[in-house]
């Protein structure tokens, strides 16, 4: 029987790094291409704390002004369509209007969620979801600690990493599936 997905937003459904991009350059002079951004942990290319760059995000509406991933919507309905419930997750606890702001801009790009989990930073999202179930058929991300964590806990059967120049350096194995987008996960697997 099928379960519920872990489903990571920034970076997997929502297109979020230009726009951060953007507001970094603005507020610290340092226009880095995404390209370049070899590790999750960007406030070492930006020599900065993450406090400052959460603000940054914050102030330079980023949530608010990002445009969904390619075809993400097609492959939220997919596995909606396949019997999942999506539990969609993020670490957006910085934003003191996270949950409003990521509800509406879900409704505003027509993609259905089950569930809606706004964690912080460093905690392991599969024990964030629990009000949603005590195990979870997968977890799609695009950072690995928020997958091995996953993983880890005992609660998630298998993982997703959308590929991206921050995560590269990871292999796929028995438990790990990698993907260029939510779209090519859902579309060529039989989910």
């Amino acid at each position: 029987m099928k379960n519920s997905v872990i489903l990571d937003l920034d970076s997997v459904v929502v297109s979020i790094a230009e726009p951060m991009r953007k507001a970094f350059a603005r507020t610290f002079g340092k226009d880095i291409p995404v390209r370049y951004w070899d590790t999750y942990n960007l406030h070492g290319i930006y020599r900065t704390s993450m406090e400052d760059m959460f603000q940054a995000l914050v102030e330079h509406n980023v949530l608010e002004q990002s445009e969904p991933e390619h075809r993400a919507a097609e492959g939220v309905k997919a596995l909606r369509n396949a019997g999942y419930k999506i539990i969609a997750c993020s670490n957006r606890s910085f934003h003191p209007l996270a949950e409003t702001l990521t509800m509406e801009w879900l409704d505003r790009h027509e993609i259905t969620i089950d569930g809606l989990v706004i964690s912080t930073h460093g905690k392991c999202k599969a024990e964030a979801c629990s009000d949603y179930g005590d195990t979870f058929d997968f977890i799609i991300d695009d950072h690995y600690d928020n997958i091995a964590q996953a993983l880890d806990s005992g609660r998630v059967e298998k993982a997703v990493l959308i590929r991206h120049p921050w995560n590269r350096q990871f292999a796929a194995s028995d438990r790990l599936s990698i993907h260029d987008s939510l779209y090519d996960f859902a579309i060529t697997n039989s989910v």
